[in-house]
């Protein structure tokens, strides 16, 4: 098994762990692959693939900047990411509403399509997210996150959007996350 692979599998087994997940089957969900390519990753013989790559890193970055946001941001809007984190374990249609009203709110801007200038998406997208008929993405929902932190974790952050760019460079940041999970013990 190559050690990308292994990683990979490291970061699946850290992320089911961290969110309590029950089954492989629930984390497959939480991931939007199928239940057998998961089972097929999970022992080696296959790899997640680019779109399960791409949701492992979201799922991981959405659960990691959401616990600094909350410490950076004021305290009614982080007050307001702690109760929006605390009633959801994925990321969904409904959280990504709520996500983009915290984001309006914390980034002061008055309409939609100011939002959809910063973030690079159409005003009928936000609509569409408002009214709970779409969700974000990967990459939109990660520069949120990037537009609301500061810092040390602003930079990590816009590293992990590096990682979005190629596979390469997806494996090396799971290669790091995987490490620094492991120094942390």
């Amino acid at each position: 098994m190559s050690t990308s692979a292994h990683r990979e599998i490291q970061m699946l087994v850290a992320l089911k762990e961290r969110l309590g997940l029950k089954s492989d089957t629930a984390l497959a969900k939480l991931l939007c692959v199928d239940r057998k390519l998961l089972s097929e990753v999970m022992t080696g013989r296959r790899r997640l693939g680019v779109k399960g790559q791409i949701n492992l890193l979201d799922r991981t970055i959405y659960r990691k900047s959401r616990d600094f946001m909350a410490v950076l941001l004021p305290k009614r809007v982080g007050e307001a990411v702690d109760r929006f984190a605390n009633a959801s374990v994925q990321v969904s249609v409904t959280d990504d509403a709520e996500f983009l009203a915290i984001y309006k709110e914390a980034m002061q801007f008055a309409t939609d399509q100011k939002i959809a200038n910063r973030l690079g998406i159409s005003a009928s997208a936000i609509s569409m997210v408002k009214n709970r008929k779409s969700n974000l993405g990967a990459l939109v929902r990660l520069q949120m996150f990037i537009d609301l932190c500061k810092g040390k974790d602003k930079d990590e952050l816009m590293k992990m959007r590096e990682y979005l760019s190629s596979r390469d460079a997806l494996a090396r940041g799971l290669g790091e996350w995987s490490a620094s999970q492991q120094s942390a013990k």
